[in-house]
């Protein structure tokens, strides 16, 4: 008997990739042509694109390329260790070339995405399932039905490159299922290079012995455990979770021996427990909304559900080695458990005000592509559930509301990307300060917190503006000359009001509060604010 068991073994395999061939040609050309266009609207956007959606990308542009003038600069804890290290191949040339950068990590996720779609989604052709059938092009159409997965998919931002090491680690968890080791430990390694990419990613690590414990314990690596003895199998687990943190070791070593400090991740920790953006709790809850474009939600909770009542018709072809009870198991531990843990885990941190969390709805894009096959599954069981016509609306509904989203941020003037009337205000200004000052001497004379400025003006840096507990020293006792520049986003971050910058000796510069007055007018009138603390406007301190 134990001479059969190669063959047999052999057998099982040929059986799994007949089958896995047999389901592929329900989707001839939809797996392929559906991506393909999604990865030519990326580059369009990216190259199209003028402006930015918000300060934090030129942010993080900006420290990217700052790594070639000091390599420590990659240590950078704000702008992410994975980000800086990735963007900053791409920074020298230009804002165009790192989004070329980004959209590859968004194909990349779209890729993942789709290997886990077609794990979970594959059918029968007696299935009945039209959606099933062509599910990882519906997969694709899910993650752009998501606004902010759509405008951050050329994004130098950080958000997509967490929700590509996770997508890959689900896909390498369901690509290993039945075969020796069951991915774990690769799975473990990928997972773990989440640290170098967002803060969510060092609690994935963290949370990675009990979840891949489970993964194990409760038997989806179903051929492993019955193959593999107790010590095989702890040796294995031990094995991973060592891997898993391996990445923020590296980082934490590399951290020591360029800043010659054992305590560098304390002493850089840029944000304080308690946030400066006080409690967002209401703020998650249409955050959480606006995330999943509000319709998806319906479908990602039907789709829950559809996990949570699984039947043997819903598991893939080979039931018999991938029974109801497993199937159940796989779907709330890669799918439901990270998708519902990151609104949760935010929606508490922005409820309590902690951590500098501002319930951004683009914090999600990171289980993004656990909540696009969560949305397949769920029109999936509508599909189901009807009859006639209505089969027929289900199927065109799920691909007019999701290209119906990229529609309407297109109609918003957010696709491509505008230069909007604040960055067009700082341009003036900028141009201003490049003709006043002579380049070596900008740096010691500007106080400026918007990015934007320092990228108009090609700069790494800008001084320091100090806080509201040293009265914000680096202001007040600036030298005569000194110029500042303020903004919506600087009374944004509680800086000094106007009639403090006064009492300074700071005046404004009519001349170019004139010039930025009459662009915006111009080219936005519907957007001006009169307030003069959100104007744009160019100070300079006189001699006391």
């Amino acid at each position: 008997m134990a001479g059969l068991a190669e063959p047999c073994r052999q057998a099982v395999e040929g059986m799994e990739e007949e089958l896995g061939r047999g389901a592929g040609k329900c989707e001839p050309w939809s797996r392929w042509v559906v991506p393909g266009v999604f990865v030519v609207f990326m580059a369009a956007m990216a190259v199209l694109s003028k402006g930015f959606l918000e300060a934090d990308e030129v942010n993080h542009f900006l420290r990217a390329k700052a790594i070639w003038r000091e390599w420590r600069s990659i240590l950078d804890i704000w702008g992410r260790f994975g980000a800086n290290g990735l963007f900053g191949l791409a920074a020298p040339f230009g804002i165009t070339a790192a989004r070329l950068v980004a959209v590859g990590v968004t194909t990349l996720t779209g890729i993942a995405t789709g290997i886990i779609a077609k794990h979970f989604l594959v059918q029968n052709d007696k299935s009945g399932s039209w959606i099933g059938r062509h599910g990882v092009a519906f997969a694709w159409l899910m993650l752009f039905a998501q606004p902010c997965f759509a405008l951050y998919s050329f994004m130098v931002m950080t958000e997509m490159l967490l929700a590509c090491t996770w997508a890959w680690a689900v896909a390498i968890l369901v690509l290993g299922r039945g075969k020796k080791g069951g991915g774990i430990v690769l799975a473990g390694v990928v997972l773990g290079l989440g640290g170098w990419m967002r803060p969510e990613g060092w609690i994935a690590v963290a949370v990675w012995p009990m979840f891949a414990m489970l993964w194990l314990r409760r038997g989806i690596s179903y051929r492993q455990k019955q193959t593999e003895t107790d010590k095989q199998w702890g040796w294995r687990l031990v094995l991973s979770v060592l891997m898993t943190g391996l990445p923020t070791l590296l980082w934490y070593l590399l951290g020591v021996y360029g800043l010659h400090d054992w305590f560098w991740v304390k002493h850089g920790w840029p944000w304080a427990v308690q946030s400066q953006y006080g409690k967002t709790g209401l703020t998650f809850l249409v955050a959480a909304g606006s995330a999943m474009a509000g319709w998806l939600w319906i479908s990602v909770a039907i789709g829950i559900f559809a996990i949570a009542t699984i039947k043997p018709r819903d598991c893939s072809p080979w039931a018999w080695l991938h029974d109801e009870q497993l199937a159940r198991h796989e779907g709330l531990l890669l799918l439901v458990t990270p998708f519902l843990g990151l609104f949760l885990m935010h929606g508490l941190l922005g409820s309590f005000g902690l951590f500098g969390s501002m319930s951004l709805p683009r914090y999600f894009i990171s289980v993004a592509p656990m909540g696009a096959v969560l949305g397949v599954m769920g029109f999936i069981r509508m599909e189901r559930a009807c009859k006639g016509g209505l089969v027929l609306v289900i199927r065109g509904g799920a691909i007019v509301l999701a290209i119906g989203t990229l529609v309407v941020l297109h109609c918003g003037h957010l696709l491509p990307m505008p230069e909007d009337a604040d960055y067009k205000r700082l341009a003036v200004v900028s141009a201003a300060i490049r003709n006043r000052l002579p380049a070596d001497d900008i740096t010691s004379r500007l106080i400026t917190i918007h990015p934007y400025v320092l990228y108009q003006l090609d700069l790494s840096g800008t001084r320091g503006t100090g806080g509201p507990g040293d009265g914000w020293k680096g202001i007040a006792e600036a030298p005569a000359g000194t110029l500042l520049i303020t903004d919506s986003l600087w009374y944004k971050e509680g800086l000094p009001k106007p009639e403090v910058l006064e009492a300074w000796g700071y005046r404004v510069d009519e001349q170019v509060a004139t010039e930025v007055d009459a662009v915006t007018l111009v080219a936005e009138p519907w957007s001006f604010e009169s307030g003069i603390d959100k104007r744009v406007r160019l100070w300079e301190k006189g001699k006391e």
